[in-house]
């Protein structure tokens, strides 16, 4: 007979004991959904290890859900853009249901958003806001500013100023820096606090005798999906050989002063006048582009490894968090679903009502959201 010491078992089944009370929340067995925003008003939600909707939850007022804001620290909300811009609808995902509103406009200002995140911790979210003061038979512009609310409350908790024109932001991983997307400019890196401007990253790279330029946009923030890497499509203009080249921008959130790596793949082409990209880690090097095609490149051999046609035209090629699969969606009622290292067709993800623009996010949880309720909104 085999005898067990007990005192070595109680050791042993308080250490079994403590490793799993400091696990983190986000746990082994959590599941990955994506959160898509469809016509008229509605927010659906797909189970991206079956690739089926498990709820489709409309919300108050008009549409279109033009972008969703979701996290992981808080998976049960997610934030998503209503009544024409200028709400924010707080959706209980596990309830399927809006169980919050955040009205932005007013008697006195007309307010659209223009773009909005959740910090890292979850308990702030973040609006970029596009206000006009409304006063009789007269309209004022008024400086952009990013209104914070504290999602445990839904109250405001202050507004900050914000750069104009902001398109997109992200934030650094303890939440103290806010890296903002502006139209023609470089990348300002702000103090979430207070908004102040730390510094700048240069994105719009030029110089005395205008040889070389680049530009680009990342209108999706799935950085916190991809362990705070953001990747983007980039054009670099030679204007002395008249030339452009498709590019891969990427930059490390993780990095105290990150710096934005461009790595040029190949010849742009004139009628590509809205590719969207999306790239792997440094480490594995790939690059995924949506126009008419999807197509994967290796962008450190610069080499094209991989082409297929679409069924439609998608806006938005998406990297599922566990990098296994390729979701292209944001103009037609279904996501293409393809496999990430040969680009072979996986599913069709049929969502009932078309996708309404780039408002897709990924979710990581260990809560069932195939349960609870689930209601629809017909056109």
């Amino acid at each position: 007979m085999i005898r067990i010491d007990a005192r070595r078992l109680r050791l042993c089944c308080s250490s079994i004991l403590a490793f799993a009370l400091t696990m983190p929340a986000a746990s082994a067995w959590a599941k990955w959904y994506m959160v898509v925003g469809t016509l008229p008003n509605n927010v659906e939600v797909v189970d991206t290890t079956t690739d089926k909707v498990v709820k489709t939850i409309a919300l108050d007022g008009q549409g279109p859900v033009l972008q969703i804001a979701t996290d992981s620290a808080t998976p049960r909300y997610a934030y998503a853009t209503t009544n024409l811009d200028q709400a924010i609808a707080v959706v209980d995902l596990e309830q399927g249901k809006q169980v919050a509103t955040y009205k932005l406009s007013s008697d006195t200002e007309t307010v659209r958003v223009s773009a909005t995140n959740l910090n890292p911790k979850g308990d702030r979210l973040y609006v970029a806001e596009l206000p006009l003061k409304v006063s009789p038979g007269r309209y004022q512009h008024v400086e952009q500013r990013f209104r914070i609310f504290d999602t445990a409350t839904n109250k405001v908790v202050k507004t900050i100023p914000a750069p104009a024109q902001t398109m997109s932001f992200a934030f650094s991983p303890d939440g103290t820096r806010i890296y903002a997307f502006c139209v023609g400019q470089d990348i300002l890196v702000l103090d979430s606090d207070n908004g102040r401007l730390l510094g700048t990253i240069p994105l719009a790279h030029r110089n005395i005798t205008g040889i070389r330029a680049t530009y680009g946009l990342p209108l999706l923030a799935n950085y916190q999906e991809q362990n705070y890497l953001l990747t983007f499509a980039i054009i670099v203009e030679d204007s002395i050989t008249d030339t452009d080249t498709l590019s891969i921008g990427s930059l490390d959130l993780k990095d105290e002063n990150p710096t934005l790596q461009i790595y040029e793949t190949e010849p742009f082409v004139e009628n590509w006048y809205t590719v969207e990209g999306i790239a792997t880690s440094p480490e594995l090097h790939k690059a995924f582009f949506v126009w008419n095609d999807l197509w994967k490149i290796d962008y450190k051999t610069r080499k094209r490894e991989v082409q297929v046609s679409l069924p439609n035209s998608q806006a938005v090629p998406l990297l599922s968090p566990d990098g296994k699969k390729v979701y292209c969606g944001g103009q037609w009622h279904a996501l293409f679903v393809y496999d990430a290292d040969n680009l072979k067709h996986v599913a069709d993800v049929e969502l009932g009502h078309s996708m309404a623009g780039i408002g897709m996010r990924f979710v990581q949880t260990d809560k069932d959201l195939s349960a609870a309720g689930s209601t629809t909104q017909d056109p």
